[in-house]
């Protein structure tokens, strides 16, 4: 198979380097593996890093850079687009400020060769943890995963998780229409309603340590958790563009 790491990239300057010198050496393993970088607006070095690694890593290594910031939904539709238009059989999504493990790859294309669609790397299935994240992010994100779990039926625990690895099958079976961070729970709540087939793998979380996270918490975030809610009733009830994504 062929693997395309999508990574979205948002003033990362100095979590780059060892992020992708970590996910090269981890993929070591694989025979045919790269990495789409989405540089989306950084006003740090973010973009400069980038094109550092890829004289190192010319092969493995691919840039888009939006020149000014769209956002991350933008970001990972750039990315997804860019994978598609290539022969990759599969898509793995991570965070690029250093709390998803590298190592953890490996465990996602596992359970992908064992015949999974959408695999997630999951903080609250037996084995998976968050550490020195704050409470009341840990609080918000397993509340709003244990509703979503009780009205729309859906089987899985860690649905906000960016850890993840997805057949381009699957991808190119929807649309994908938010512009926010919703655009993770867009992805599951659709190709669950299509019948894909998911798997949860554990993963431990961690706290940034270099640079500040662009994801804030205040009334607003409530705001858009509610209406979220309601637009994964209308997904899960089937009411969603089924044409592929074809550029962003």
């Amino acid at each position: 198979m062929k693997y395309t790491l999508i990574l979205p990239i948002y003033n990362e300057s100095g979590n780059l380097k060892p992020l992708i010198n970590d996910i090269l050496t981890t993929s070591k393993l694989l025979t045919d593996f790269q990495i789409i970088a989405v540089n989306d607006g950084s006003k740090d070095n973010s973009l400069q890093e980038l094109e550092e690694l890829k004289k190192i890593y010319p092969d493995q290594i691919a840039i888009i850079d939006h020149g000014t910031n769209r956002g991350f939904a933008a970001a990972l539709k750039t990315g997804i687009a860019a994978a598609l238009r290539t022969s990759s059989d599969v898509a793995l999504f991570m965070d690029a400020d250093q709390t998803h493990n590298p190592k953890d790859l490996i465990k996602l294309i596992k359970a992908i060769e064992d015949g999974y669609d959408f695999v997630i790397g999951s903080r609250y299935v037996s084995g998976g943890s968050m550490l020195n994240v704050p409470k009341y992010r840990v609080y918000l994100s397993q509340i709003f995963n244990w509703i979503i779990r009780r009205i729309l039926f859906v089987n899985l625990k860690d649905m906000t998780s960016g850890y993840r690895a997805i057949k381009t099958e699957a991808l190119r079976s929807f649309d994908l229409k938010e512009r926010d961070f919703t655009i993770q729970m867009e992805e599951i709540i659709k190709a669950y309603k299509l019948g894909f087939k998911f798997r949860e793998i554990p993963i431990t979380l961690v706290n940034r340590k270099i640079g500040k996270s662009a994801m804030q918490y205040n009334i607003k975030t409530f705001w858009v958790y509610g209406k979220l809610l309601l637009k994964c009733l209308v997904w899960r009830l089937g009411f969603f563009s089924k044409n592929p994504i074809t550029k962003e």
